[in-house]
């Protein structure tokens, strides 16, 4: 299957494939005569497992030793998902108090209104570490 074929199918972007094969996470089978990468149903197999792997957030290459470390231990990735999501729910517990608290009384100051927004702004940032972090 050629890569447009596959980036319809997958609902992942030519340039993503591109980026995958650039990291190895995915190695097209090989060529066509005019240039064009060919994938095989394995490749494609894998492709799902990477998006699948993305959505509960791993990082690339955290995705490129999960499919490729025979050693690599699922409860490790299971625990550490668990940590980053009590984290992330701490952030917004946190987020969420001191939204509270403004909405009930005019800020104490510019320390809370400056927090406030640094958290918004990582929270809703287009990068998933910046998110994270936030």
């Amino acid at each position: 299957m050629l890569i447009g074929e596959v980036a319809r199918r997958s609902g992942v972007s030519a340039r993503m494939l591109r980026h995958y094969e650039r990291l190895g996470l995915v190695r097209p089978t090989g060529r066509t005569g005019s240039g064009y990468r060919e994938y095989s149903e394995e490749n494609i197999r894998r492709v799902f497992h990477i998006e699948s792997l993305r959505s509960l957030g791993l990082s690339l290459h955290e995705v490129g030793r999960a499919l490729d470390d025979p050693g690599f231990a699922p409860a490790r990735l299971v625990d550490g998902l668990v940590r980053r999501t009590r984290e992330r729910i701490a952030a917004e517990t946190e987020l969420l108090t001191r939204l509270r608290r403004i909405d009930a009384s005019e800020p104490a100051g510019w320390e809370d209104v400056l927090r406030t927004v640094a958290l918004l702004r990582g929270l809703g940032s287009a990068s998933p570490g910046a998110r994270q972090r936030a």
